[in-house]
C-alpha cells in the first residue's frame, strides 16, 4: 500500500494507542468515587439544559460538515452524509 502503514505497523500503532488511552483512563478513574458521581448525576442534573447542550453539540458538527463540503466543492464532490 503506497504511502500508508503496513499491516503490522497499523496493529502496532493500534496497540500503542490502546495502551496510552488505557493508561490515561486509569489515571483519571483510579481515584474517582463512581458512586458519588452517579449520585450527583441523578440528583443535580438539569436534563433540559443537558438536552440543549447535546443538541447544540450535534448542530456544531452538522455545521462543520456543511462547511467542509463547501470548502471541498472545487476539489471533489463529497456528499453531506459522508
Amino acid at each position: 500500500m503506497p504511502g500508508g502503514l503496513s499491516f503490522v505497523k497499523r496493529w502496532r500503532v493500534l496497540a500503542i494507542g490502546i495502551a496510552v488511552g488505557g493508561g490515561a483512563a486509569w489515571l483519571v478513574f483510579a481515584h474517582t468515587d463512581v458512586a458519588a458521581v452517579v449520585t450527583i448525576l441523578k440528583q443535580d442534573t438539569d436534563y433540559l439544559l443537558a438536552g440543549a447542550a447535546l443538541l447544540t453539540y450535534a448542530l456544531f458538527f452538522v455545521g462543520k460538515a456543511l462547511r467542509w463540503g463547501y470548502f471541498l466543492r472545487p476539489i471533489a464532490k463529497v456528499s453531506q452524509a459522508r
